[in-house]
């Protein structure tokens, strides 16, 4: 326990991650706001996730001592990052990128088996973001996830060869 707070929720508990539609829905009825011990405290309610958003005196991002671009930092710092960081995500940017990102998709859904259940997280999610960010980067053939058990593959050219605007 942190704080000398009482836990109300255990996100990881059974129950939750078993159906966590149900079980956020009932955590919602009973508190607008829960402390857990993993999460620490959590909102439930739309309009209180709004005001927190949009209270920056009240409510900081600065909860690391390891900086986090641009979420970890408050106004008027976020906004600037944010600036530097938007120009890699203009229309023109994602037009060269987006047929990277596609390739990349259908390569990891070519892989999946045609019957049965796949764990999407794992099985995509993971290598998908891997994937496009080192194609974002530098356009590696591959990159290893310290996280899995060996290299995630990329069937796409590097980014070198299809343009790259920002590192002409």
């Amino acid at each position: 326990m942190s704080n000398g707070q009482q836990p109300k929720w255990d996100p990881r508990s059974k129950e939750v991650l078993e159906d966590q539609i149900n079980a956020y829905d009932g955590i919602r009825h009973r508190y607008q706001v829960a402390f857990s011990d993993y999460l620490q405290w959590s909102l439930f309610k739309h309009k209180d996730v709004v005001q927190v958003l949009n209270d920056h005196e009240t409510f900081s991002n600065a909860v690391s001592s390891h900086l986090s671009v641009p979420n970890g930092v408050d106004p008027p710092e976020h906004t600037r990052y944010r600036k530097m960081i938007e120009t890699y995500f203009d229309s023109q940017q994602m037009d060269v990128f987006e047929p990277v990102c596609r390739r990349i998709a259908v390569s990891l859904v070519n892989r999946l088996p045609l019957r049965g259940e796949v764990e999407f997280m794992s099985k995509i999610a993971e290598d998908f973001a891997l994937q496009i960010q080192c194609a974002s980067w530098d356009g590696r053939r591959s990159c290893t996830n310290p996280c899995a058990s060996g290299p995630a593959r990329m069937g796409t050219r590097p980014w070198r060869e299809i343009g790259k605007p920002w590192l002409r």
